[in-house]
């Protein structure tokens, strides 16, 4: 491979500070490579002085065999390795922790959970919470315990300091640290014993770090200590591709390295040898369109023009429609050019996920990247089963009495004519008081007699099947639970002539359900936000089912199916993947799809403040730039009864970019 003259630069520097700025496809892992080979066999390095740094254990395995191949059959011990596995190797050395110190997830699980009882006297606690707080305590310590939390739960800053405090005695005494602890012991370590600093100082001479933009607080105080005074930092990254900012990550540090090192020399790396022209231009549009970055001008090498398709759609059902024909065409008519050809990306797991079930169903064969989101193991799917199953429990009781009551009428042939009429008689014998007697199963009533609140108990409940007549017999030293049971048996009897998918509506809406969710997450938006994402996704499901039974068997056979798109020796040759932006990172593909470019999704609805918005915009820059040759995108436009918004990032390409091709159906690429 011959270098460009701004690659061959920044191999060749000699000492001091060099920050890299690596745009999109611009070589950065061969720069990388062939600068430890210069520093060794040019500059006189001693190899055990280099220490190379990345953010993943396979970047790290990539990076180490790639300088291999590079290096022949010369062996040289360069230090590769991720900041956990570098600096886990430091603690292991002078504190003799090992790998069965680390907590597991499980073990994590089982501390925050002790921990919320403990601090905020809980009963009980899901473990979505205890994740939820789990993730806001690794925020909160990669950002040296310095900054208010990042929790989505709810909780108020003085409550999160106490579940955090109570977590970490527990953790302390369990005798376990996490990957978080790893940084924050070298951190003290390195403050508090110069001697340790200096050995390690002499050891690591140069220091390389790939992916510079993703750095954190306390990653780069450790590097700062550690490269001091020669200062022999050597950091490779592109700020437009800083997305972890979950994890404490900070383009901020990346955008200051000419303030933190004054002497430091800068390099760009402007072409881009992956994407097509018309998607360098593209994205560079897109991106443009932040204010807190490095101004730079990415340019192709000119050897492809390629194709960039935008299309909007009047709703979200012909958008799939599109989807799937897109998918079918272009697996059509693709060269034997293997199974990374072909990839869609979407903001979220969940997404991602909903689009994979669109493949399965059409009978596309595709593969997911993550673990795949089953809406069919949450709460909310299982409340909404309930209320269903006892909807039909109790609309199947009825039919089977009009059909008994017809037959025996039929019978009675002195009858009157105006007695014949089954529908007389059902008025007669009164359905709502048919339903009080019917005897509901208590496996299903009891997850949902009290959302909403009913007062009802299931202690007071001693069988397996309860009518709303004997409750109001086990509550009848209680006057105002008539009226309570009343109303609910007056909900059951209105959805029997529902379809499924209305029963799901008037749950949420009729029932109360959605208030009820709304009351109990009172202050946690975020979290009702997703509620409302999962609720309306399975509302929209139910349309497919004419029966609960079908929709259950459905939901157990979607495990099974997903599985499949996850499971490596199941996933056929020329699969097409799906993933999130996020799981791109990294990658490439011959042909790139990013469905829903909608407000809501892009950027995520969570996301609020100019911060947040700019590293949404970023990670759709990630998406469109792992495009090597074709980029479809697609949006709902907001015509018909769609109440959807084209996302704001893609409105520089709308009507203003002649490089993009605009439908407004289909594309014919």
């Amino acid at each position: 491979m011959k270098l460009s003259s701004e690659q061959l630069r920044a191999v060749t520097h000699g000492e001091g500070p060099a920050l890299i700025i690596a745009g999109p496809g611009s070589g950065k892992t061969a720069v990388l490579t062939r600068r430890i080979k210069y520093l060794i066999e040019e500059h006189g390095v001693l190899p055990e002085q280099i220490l190379t740094i990345t953010f993943s254990r396979k970047a790290a395995e990539g990076m180490r065999s790639r300088f291999t191949d590079l290096c022949e059959d010369t062996f040289y011990p360069v230090t590769f390795g991720t900041f956990h596995s570098v600096f886990f190797q430091i603690i292991n050395r002078i504190y003799h922790y090992n790998t069965g110190d680390i907590a597991t997830l499980r073990q994590k699980r089982e501390y925050m959970k002790r921990a919320l009882k403990q601090a905020l006297s809980l009963d009980r606690v899901e473990t979505e919470l205890a994740d939820s707080l789990l993730r806001s305590v690794a925020y909160y310590k990669n950002c040296n315990e310095s900054v208010k939390t990042d929790s989505d739960t709810g909780l108020s800053e003085e409550q999160f300091k106490r579940v955090y405090k109570a977590y970490r005695d527990i953790q302390i005494t369990a005798n376990k640290i996490d990957f978080e602890d790893m940084l924050l012991i070298v951190r003290n370590l390195f403050k508090k014993n110069e001697e340790i600093l200096n050995e390690y100082r002499n050891r690591y001479r140069y220091i390389l770090i790939d992916e510079y933009q993703d750095i954190n607080d306390i990653q780069f105080d450790i590097v700062r200590m550690l490269s001091f005074p020669s200062n022999n930092l050597f950091a490779v990254g592109d700020d437009d591709q800083s997305i972890y900012g979950f994890r404490g990550s900070r383009s901020e540090i990346m955008l200051k390295f000419a303030d933190m090192y004054p002497d430091a020399v800068r390099i760009e790396l402007s072409i881009n040898y992956r994407c097509a022209d018309k998607i360098i231009e593209a994205a560079g549009r897109v991106i443009s369109e932040n204010k807190i970055r490095f101004d730079k001008k990415i340019t192709g090498n000119g050897t492809h023009e390629g194709c960039v398709s935008l299309i909007g759609f009047a709703d979200r059902d012909k958008e799939d429609e599109w989807y799937i024909e897109m998918l079918t065409k272009l697996t059509a008519d693709r060269t034997d050019s293997g199974r990374s050809d072909i990839a869609v990306f979407l903001r979220t797991n969940r997404e991602a996920s909903r689009y994979a079930e669109l493949c399965r169903n059409a009978g596309i064969d595709c593969d997911m990247r993550e673990a795949f989101y089953d809406p069919y193991k949450t709460v909310t799917y299982k409340d909404i089963y309930h209320y269903l199953f006892l909807a039909e429990f109790v609309a199947n009781m009825i039919a089977q009495d009009i059909c008994e009551i017809g037959r025996t009428q039929q019978q009675r042939k002195h009858a009157r004519s105006g007695e014949s009429s089954c529908y007389a008689l059902m008025m007669r014998t009164d359905r709502l008081q048919r339903i009080r007697l019917i005897k509901l199963p208590v496996e299903h009533l009891f997850p949902i007699m009290n959302k909403p609140v009913r007062y009802l108990n299931r202690k007071n409940i001693l069988c397996d099947e309860v009518s709303i007549e004997g409750l109001k017999d086990i509550y009848c030293d209680r006057p105002y639970m008539n009226g309570v049971l009343d109303r609910f048996a007056t909900e059951l009897s209105e959805m029997c002539d529902m379809d499924m998918y209305s029963r799901v509506n008037f749950i949420r809406k009729g029932i109360g359900y959605d208030e009820y969710v709304m009351n109990e997450l009172a202050a946690d938006k975020a979290s009702y936000d997703e509620y409302t994402e999962n609720a309306d996704w399975i509302q929209e499901r139910t349309r497919a089912f004419k029966s609960v039974s079908e929709l259950d068997r459905y939901a157990s056979e979607y495990e099974d199916m997903m599985n499949e798109s996850v499971d490596d020796t199941k996933i056929p040759e020329g699969a097409v993947h799906i993933m999130t932006y996020h799981a791109s990172k990294g990658l490439e593909f011959d042909k790139v799809i990013l469905p829903h470019l909608n407000e809501g999704s892009v950027p995520h609805k969570r996301s609020t403040g100019t911060e947040q918005t700019e590293e949404e915009r970023r990670m759709f820059y990630v998406a469109m730039t792992r495009a090597i040759n074709e980029l479809y995108m697609s949006y709902v436009s907001g015509k018909g009864n769609s109440k959807c918004l084209p996302s704001r990032f893609i409105m520089p390409l709308i009507g203003q970019n002649p490089t993009v091709r605009m439908n407004s159906a289909k594309v014919r690429p």
